[in-house]
């Protein structure tokens, strides 16, 4: 992450991807999500998950070499996913 206070949430050092890897960084997302959903209330989010150029090369390497950079990819979604369920109406 560009700033300093998010430097151990990016992928890569100062980076512009956040890492699956750490629960720190679904906390800031789940915070970010708490101030925006609201101020938009439209059916849809753009949760911005289309630039992945950073993922696996940095504190993800370990788990993508292992179980393979889709299924990190697809795990960090349904995070993600889940995340957002609270501000969907069934």
């Amino acid at each position: 992450m560009k700033y300093e206070i998010y430097s151990d949430l990016a992928e890569t050092p100062h980076g512009h991807v956040l890492t699956p890897t750490k629960e720190k960084s679904y906390d800031f997302i789940k915070s970010l999500y708490s101030e925006l959903v609201p101020l938009f209330p439209g059916p849809f989010l753009h949760i911005g998950g289309d630039e992945t150029f950073e993922l696996g090369r940095g504190q993800t390497k370990p788990l993508a070499d292992q179980i393979g950079f889709g299924r990190v990819y697809l795990e960090h979604l349904r995070k993600v996913y889940d995340l957002l369920q609270p501000y969907t109406s069934s």
